[in-house]
């Protein structure tokens, strides 16, 4: 801001102050504040320049609230340790496979029911998975067995033929005839299995003759199943001779085989608990 011009009067002098270059006062254009310099000239739109006019507040503004973000998800470290879950029964899995594959063999379908029963009483004590597996097992291999049971007892019922003993074969040597017995004993598992099951309990483990006594108790249980088995064959060839000539008898005990078959499978059908 500036004075108008003075005119000059009597009391001019005193009334115009003195000039004072860095007092910026009114009356004496602005200085730079630095003696000696010039003052900046004075920009002449900042005067004229107004600031823009503020919007109007939205009044839904103030209300509305964003919406919460989600928690990040949590980071997985090295240190987290893995808890693992029970592990699938073995038996179970097993069962399964031999009950499938009895619908093309049907020898494996019993097998694979009787591990399903032994599975689940493993899974229901250890805790462990593989029930429904077990339980499948279960119900595939004992239909398969009965139905199996079923097809043999009708086919036993319509068969006609005659029982025909082959008199005109070739007689085999005794040293032949021992050889295949000793080895459908060595390839029959059952044999084996009760030896290790059977003749170890009545064997110390502590003594020292623990060989020697294994081999005669095994010499023990030879002698005794060739005597059984040499009254059994001396028996089917005596009563064969009154078999086949009696074709009457012949049918009667395959109809005895039959209803011995849907017996079993009736028995077997019957649900027991699981």
């Amino acid at each position: 801001m500036t004075y108008p011009p003075q005119q000059p009067g009597p009391n001019w002098p005193a009334q115009q102050p003195p000039y004072d270059p860095t007092s910026g006062a009114p009356g004496y254009p602005p200085t730079s504040g630095v003696p000696g310099y010039p003052a900046y000239p004075v920009d002449p739109y900042q005067a004229a320049y107004q600031p823009a006019p503020a919007y109007p507040v939205d009044p839904y503004q103030a209300a509305y609230q964003p919406a919460p973000a989600y928690p990040a998800a949590p980071g997985y470290g090295y240190g987290v340790p893995m808890v693992a879950g029970p592990a699938t029964n073995t038996m179970a899995i097993t069962s399964m496979i031999l009950s499938l594959l009895g619908i093309a063999t049907c020898i494996t379908a019993p097998v694979g029911a009787i591990l399903g029963h032994m599975a689940r009483r493993q899974i229901r004590e250890r805790g462990e998975n593989g029930a429904g597996m077990a339980l499948t097992g279960i119900i595939v291999g004992w239909i398969i067995t009965v139905g199996f049971l079923i097809y043999l007892a009708v086919m036993t019922w319509r068969d006609r033929s005659s029982l025909v003993a082959d008199a005109d074969a070739t007689p085999r040597s005794p040293w032949r005839v021992i050889g295949t017995g000793v080895l459908i004993n060595l390839l029959n598992p059952k044999l084996t299995i009760f030896f290790f099951a059977f003749l170890p309990q009545f064997v110390r483990p502590g003594q020292a003759d623990t060989l020697p006594m294994m081999l005669l108790l095994s010499g023990i249980f030879m002698a005794a199943t060739f005597v059984v088995f040499a009254l059994y064959g001396l028996f089917a060839s005596g009563f064969r001779a009154h078999v086949i000539r009696r074709p009457r008898v012949v049918t009667w005990m395959r109809r005895s085989f039959a209803a011995a078959y849907v017996l079993l499978a009736a028995r077997l059908a019957i649900p027991e608990k699981i």
